[in-house]
């Protein structure tokens, strides 16, 4: 982008981390789900806490003054090729408005690439790999996603299939509060133990009475 983002910290932004944004978001059908999403996006994603954009736009100034800069941000630019040579990278880069091509060699070169989510979109995976064995047996909705229940419980096509709990990547069905927001792992264990305790319920297994 054309510079770096400040984070959106707004306690009222915040609370999409409530506990009750969690129980809010999967009722939302996935046009609202993805309107959602990109409501939330800057409290977690591609952006930066203001003190530290404050420390590092104070430290490129004072270097810059002090005639050696050490710190260069490249705005607008994507990598179209890296190429390693010598103990070095040389990285060929692309203005992303007027197309021009610069190049830039660098002793190492850090990809953030993320992860991917769970969904049929460009960039995400349908399913965790490890499931690539068992998936058939589980049921996606019309949009393409991955059918998973409130207690993160995947929806099987059948009683005989093992029931299956997804943990920690589920923000495409549960919202932005499912990557990695500390004020939620505890509700999220009690809702997962609440879960597997149900099954086994269910399921006739016996010794799990006030195992809650």
């Amino acid at each position: 982008g054309v510079s770096l983002t400040l984070k959106d910290t707004s306690p009222f932004s915040e609370r999409c981390f409530f506990p009750d944004f969690v129980d809010y978001f999967p009722q939302a059908d996935r046009t609202s789900k993805d309107a959602l999403r990109r409501h939330t996006n800057r409290t977690n994603y591609s952006c930066v806490d203001r003190d530290v954009l404050d420390q590092l736009y104070m430290r490129i100034y004072e270097q810059r003054l002090d005639g050696a800069p050490m710190i260069r941000l490249i705005a607008n630019a994507e990598m179209i090729s890296a190429r390693p040579e010598g103990g070095r990278v040389f990285l060929r880069l692309r203005d992303a408005h007027d197309g021009a091509v610069t190049a830039l060699d660098a002793d190492l070169t850090i990809l953030a690439t993320g992860y991917r989510d769970l969904g049929p979109g460009p960039g995400d995976e349908p399913f965790p790999p490890i499931l690539a064995e068992v998936i058939d047996h589980f049921r996606f909705d019309n949009d393409g996603y991955l059918v998973v229940g409130r207690d993160y419980r995947i929806e099987a096509l059948d009683d005989q299939t093992p029931i299956l709990f997804l943990n920690g990547l589920c923000e495409t069905s549960h919202g932005i509060g499912d990557a990695g927001s500390f004020s939620l792992l505890a509700l999220r264990a009690r809702i997962l133990l609440e879960g597997v305790l149900d099954a086994l319920d269910v399921a006739g297994v016996p010794g799990i009475a006030g195992a809650g």
